[in-house]
């Protein structure tokens, strides 16, 4: 039975491997070329945020830092030395790329499902303040106002710390158990989900192979898997 239900942002409403492939082009063709698969680079680029993301949010490093260094590391991890202000055009182009983001397919009929079916949403994202922007961008606005989304750097924790988890319960005053939470990160959102009492849906688009899989989490291939399954949760409420 489900009474709620919460959504990462990143690379599960929408592909945040859309705008990253647009700057690895741009990089290749305009400012170095590396011969480097994106699905290579892109693997590593993603690795080296996640470890800048965790120094931004202990606080030693700004956001600024953190997105710099995450672009210097992976190009130093192929043996290509750039300089600062490539790792800045890099990141301006990505927030260039980031204006043309778009709904997952079959995405916007999961959430007009539960909002058919009268349950609450809301936004749960890991990241700077400017998140609140994507919302905006993918017309997310009929389905979450400021009052349910929930952004770590405005709540001095991140997934998977069970605090920002207990924060959302809080501000909701939702229950545990009939929370559900959908999101691409194993160990941020569904490690983190399910630590805190909360069901979960992983949607496994980077067809990750996952250990000790809790019984509270069902692991989906893509949205089509995540509504079959929201209508399942949906009859157990009946």
């Amino acid at each position: 039975m489900i009474q709620a239900v919460g959504w990462d942002l990143d690379d599960t409403l929408y592909d945040r491997n859309l705008p990253y492939l647009a700057v690895y082009q741009y990089m290749e063709e305009n400012v170095i070329e590396t011969g480097i698969g994106f699905e290579t680079f892109n693997y590593f680029y993603q690795m080296n945020s996640d470890i800048e993301f965790r120094r931004y949010t202990d606080g030693q490093a700004s956001v600024d830092q953190y997105r710099n260094n995450r672009v210097l590391m992976t190009y130093a991890q192929f043996g290509f030395t750039i300089k600062k202000q490539d790792a800045i055009l890099f990141n301006q182009k990505y927030e260039e790329a980031k204006e043309d983001i778009v709904l997952r397919p079959g995405a916007k009929d999961c959430l007009d499902l539960l909002q058919k079916a009268g349950l609450k949403q809301f936004l749960l994202t890991n990241g700077p303040a400017q998140q609140a922007h994507k919302v905006d961008l993918l017309g997310l606005e009929d389905y979450f106002d400021d009052k349910n989304i929930f952004i770590s750097s405005q709540m001095g924790a991140a997934k998977p710390a069970s605090e920002i988890f207990q924060k959302v319960e809080e501000a909701l005053e939702l229950n545990s158990a009939t929370t559900l939470y959908i999101g691409d990160n194993y160990e941020a959102d569904m490690k983190g989900a399910s630590n805190a009492g909360w069901q979960g849906l992983f949607l496994n688009v980077h067809d990750k192979s996952v250990e000790d899989v809790s019984d509270k989490i069902i692991i989906c291939k893509d949205m089509d898997d995540i509504y079959k399954s929201l209508i399942s949760k949906l009859e157990e409420k009946k």
